[in-house]
């Protein structure tokens, strides 16, 4: 209530109509919820605010306790109210006492650097203006300007962990232990912000092109200056990615999982997170990305046969690849400026070998597949793919064009072949768009981290 009648004195300083009361009724308390939110929604009425009450229903297999689930559904709710009524801030009244609560329940449970930091005032679009004052300043502050308020009884019980430290644990630690150890949580949260601000300084650098490069449903790190890093830096780099693809933190065990991973840099390995997540060395890159986002487990033995069209004439095949576009065309000079990427190609008609049949093949790998090369010479296709180093969780997903002679084309990462060579006159423009536009974009920053470490600019093996 204190926070409602301080926003209400504050109303010339603030646009009008921007100022809502919220009342959540967690359902926990049927009998006396329904006159507290009564009582808010009047009280804010005097006040000339609007006043709106929201009733949740809070899970029956929640992954927390009670209070943890009964937070998690209040501030989903609170962000609903604020987008509904356009809203720029969401405002609640947490004190220090919340805090040093908050501290000591996270130091009982087991927390990060970052957990010390407790309640931050603003973080995001919510504020706790009330943050640095204690309970009983604030409660002095209302019995002097007649505001009332509504106890909850359920801050009175035992239990609940936190109510346990607030009755319990904090004034032992205060009566045997230090009478200003309270002033000593507040501090270290102070202290613990900071650094915490500092650090996030230290990521807005690091997490950032050429050593972090991200996708749709997950990210890639490069490792080739890991060592270089301080373990703490390494540690929250790695911290904030998980946060970045899994949208949550990351436990203890696994993070020491992930830094072994990173340190050895050989061959191509493995991890799985908790919440569906996988982590991948695959030599000097780490990719982090949700399960399934580049592991589409295509069948290989898929295979979609085709003639080129005539002139005048488009062929289009939607596969599980993608979608395959080939057109013939009387001007091939035109044409190739068209083909300015790897998924684009052309094919002039006097390149062509007597040996090219009619039949091409769009297909997935297969076992003994050999590549060919502009020069006319093949490959194996395993070789190409370890000296290129396409990680193993990737080669499922390339398509290849088959002409009959061999793979002369993985759209998106190698042309050879007469598809590489130029030719006047007529000719064909094959075009590929990929299903899955999220291994595009691994693809084309692969290729770019290939490029920019000293190799060709084009994305034809060497």
């Amino acid at each position: 209530m204190l926070l409602m009648h301080a926003f209400a004195a504050l109303r010339d300083e603030l646009s009008p109509g921007t100022l809502i009361a919220a009342y959540i009724d967690h359902g926990l308390r049927p009998a006396e919820t329904p006159a507290e939110a009564a009582f808010v929604i009047e009280q804010a009425g005097l006040l000339g605010i609007k006043g709106v009450s929201c009733q949740i229903v809070l899970p029956e297999d929640g992954l927390g306790s009670i209070q943890d689930d009964a937070r998690q559904a209040r501030r989903a709710a609170l962000e609903t109210i604020t987008d509904e009524y356009n809203l720029r801030w969401i405002a609640t009244a947490h004190h220090a006492d919340d805090q040093v609560e908050t501290l000591l329940l996270r130091l009982i449970r087991g927390t990060t650097p970052r957990g010390l930091a407790g309640i931050h005032p603003v973080r995001g679009r919510w504020i706790h203006p009330l943050l640095p004052f204690s309970r009983a300043c604030l409660t002095s502050l209302c019995e002097a300007q007649e505001i009332h308020w509504i106890e909850d009884p359920s801050n009175a019980t035992l239990k609940y962990t936190r109510n346990q430290i607030r009755h319990s644990l904090l004034p032992l630690l205060t009566s045997a232990y230090h009478p200003q150890v309270k002033h000593g949580l507040l501090q270290l949260a102070e202290q613990a912000r900071m650094d915490h601000a500092y650090w996030q300084e230290q990521l807005d650098i690091h997490c950032q092109a050429p050593a972090v490069m991200s996708f749709e449903g997950g990210c890639m790190l490069e490792l080739s200056n890991w060592s270089e890093w301080h373990q703490a830096l390494q540690w929250r780099v790695l911290r904030a990615l998980v946060s970045q693809v899994k949208g949550g933190d990351v436990e203890t065990h696994h993070l020491k999982e992930m830094d072994a991973l990173c340190r050895d840099i050989q061959g191509e390995k493995t991890l799985h997170l908790s919440g569906n997540i996988v982590c991948t060395r695959c030599y000097d890159v780490l990719f982090l990305y949700r399960e399934g986002v580049l592991s589409p487990g295509w069948d290989t033995d898929e295979a979609i046969d085709f003639s080129l069209p005539s002139l005048g004439d488009i062929l289009t095949l939607q596969t599980v690849w993608g979608e395959l576009r080939i057109e013939k065309t009387k001007m091939m000079e035109e044409a190739m400026v068209m083909c300015d990427d790897a998924w684009s190609v052309c094919l002039a008609e006097q390149q062509m070998s007597s040996e090219q049949g009619a039949v091409w093949s769009l297909r997935g790998r297969r076992a003994g597949d050999r590549l060919l090369y502009t020069d006319g010479v093949s490959r194996h296709m395993k070789r190409w793919m370890i000296k290129r180093k396409i990680p193993k969780m990737l080669r499922g997903g390339l398509a290849m064009i088959d002409a009959g002679e061999g793979v002369t084309w993985i759209p998106g990462w190698h042309i050879g072949g007469a598809l590489k060579e130029r030719g006047q006159g007529p000719g064909w423009v094959f075009r590929f768009v990929p299903r899955d536009e999220t291994l595009t974009q691994v693809a084309r920053v692969w290729l770019n981290r290939q490029r920019k470490k000293g190799k060709k600019k084009t994305p034809v093996a060497t």
